[in-house]
C-alpha cells in the first residue's frame, strides 16, 4: 500500500506538502497541487482520511439535510453541492427531513454533529426551521429564502433564489400577454415560501393597475403535490380566471391535467405558469412556461460558501441567485370573449 510518505518521496516534498496539496490548501502553489494530486492519481495513493482527521480536526465530510429524497427539485442541486464538494476532496452524508420539521430536522443536526462533520447544507423551506437547536460550532449554510432562518452567528450562511421577485416577473408575463383575471394556485404547506411567492404575484398586480382579487387566490391544503395542483385549479376555476401563477412546476404540471380533463384547453382557454423549471416541465404537453431557479449553480455556491466558513476564510455570508423567465407554450394571450 503507497503511504504518504512514498508519494512525498516520489514528489520530492516533505509528507506534510503533500498532506496540505491533496486538501488543496491554498498556501501551497496551485502548480504544486496539480502536481502532487496527479502523481497521487498516477499511482493510486489514497489518504488515511482517518489519520488525516487527527492532525487537521477536520473528517472531511459535510452533512446535507433535503426535504425529500424523492423531490425532482433537489435533483441539480444535489449534483452542484455534490461536485462542489467532490472536488474539495470531502463526501458528503444526506438525510431527509421527510417533511417532519423542526424536532426532525434538530434530530438529523445531532446525529451529523456525533458523527462530526465539518459544516452542514440545509436545503429548508419549512416555517419553523430556523428554531431548530444547531450546534453553534458546526458552520451550517441554508439554501433558502427566508433569511430568519439563519443563526446570528459568523459561522452561518444564506444562498437566497429570490422568489418573491420571480413570481413578480412571473406575474408581469401573464399581464404583457393581456390577462387581468389571474389566479395564485398556491400550497398551504409550503408555508414562508408560498406567502413569498404570492406577495410578488400581489405586488405585480398592484403595479399594473390591478387590484388583487381575493377569490383568485387560492391555496390547496393537500400534502401530495399532484393532489394539490388538481384540488388548487378546482378551488380557483369558479372566480373564471385567464391565467393561473402556480406555486411550482408539479402544481402547474398536475393542474394542467385537471384542465384538460374537464376538456379545457391550455393555453386556449386558460394560461398556466409554473415555477422551479423541473426537468420534466419542457417534457409535458403542452410545454410549461415556467421561472429557472439556477439550482446547480445554488448547490455550487452553498458548499464554497461552507467550505470557506470551515477554512475560516469567512464569516456570515449572504448569496442572493436570481431566477430567470423561461417561456414555453402553456402561455398565450386570453382569448377575446374571455
Amino acid at each position: 500500500m503507497v503511504s504518504i510518505y512514498d508519494l512525498a518521496a516520489r514528489a520530492g516534498v516533505a509528507p506534510s506538502t503533500v498532506s496540505k496539496a491533496l486538501r488543496d490548501d491554498r498556501r501551497i502553489s496551485a502548480a504544486t497541487r496539480a502536481r502532487i494530486q496527479a502523481l497521487a492519481a498516477e499511482i493510486g495513493f489514497t489518504p488515511n482520511v482517518a489519520a488525516q482527521s487527527l492532525t487537521t480536526h477536520r473528517t472531511m465530510t459535510l452533512g446535507l439535510i433535503l426535504r425529500d429524497y424523492a423531490d425532482p427539485y433537489n435533483g441539480l442541486l444535489v449534483r452542484g453541492i455534490e461536485g462542489a464538494a467532490l472536488r474539495a476532496g470531502y463526501q458528503l452524508l444526506v438525510a431527509s427531513t421527510h417533511e417532519a420539521g423542526e424536532r426532525e430536522l434538530s434530530d438529523i443536526a445531532r446525529l451529523f454533529r456525533q458523527r462530526r462533520v465539518d459544516g452542514m447544507i440545509i436545503v429548508a423551506s419549512h416555517a419553523d426551521e430556523h428554531r431548530a437547536q444547531l450546534d453553534p460550532s458546526v458552520p451550517v449554510v441554508f439554501v433558502a429564502d427566508h433569511p430568519e432562518l439563519v443563526p446570528d452567528r459568523p459561522n452561518a450562511g444564506l444562498v437566497t433564489f429570490g422568489e418573491m421577485a420571480a413570481a413578480q416577473t412571473a406575474t408581469r408575463h401573464l399581464i404583457g400577454l393581456g390577462h387581468r383575471r389571474i389566479a395564485y394556485v398556491g400550497l398551504e404547506r409550503a408555508f414562508v415560501s408560498n406567502d413569498n411567492r404570492r406577495r410578488g404575484y400581489e405586488a405585480a398586480l398592484r403595479a399594473a393597475g390591478i387590484e388583487p382579487d381575493p377569490s383568485l387566490i387560492v391555496a390547496s391544503t393537500r400534502r401530495d403535490v399532484i393532489a394539490a395542483g388538481a384540488e388548487g385549479v378546482e378551488l380557483a376555476l369558479p372566480a373564471a380566471p385567464t391565467g393561473l401563477l402556480c406555486y411550482n412546476d408539479l402544481v402547474a404540471i398536475s393542474g394542467i391535467r385537471a384542465l384538460l380533463d374537464q376538456g379545457i384547453r391550455v393555453p386556449e382557454d386558460i394560461s398556466v405558469m409554473g415555477f422551479d423549471d423541473l426537468e420534466i416541465s419542457a417534457l409535458v404537453t403542452p410545454p410549461l412556461t415556467t421561472m429557472s431557479q439556477p439550482r446547480q449553480e445554488m448547490g455550487r455556491i452553498a458548499t464554497e460558501q461552507l467550505l470557506a466558513m470551515i477554512r475560516g476564510e469567512a464569516g456570515r455570508i449572504r448569496v442572493d441567485t436570481a431566477c430567470t423567465l423561461v417561456v414555453r407554450r402553456s402561455t398565450a394571450a386570453p382569448r377575446r370573449d374571455a
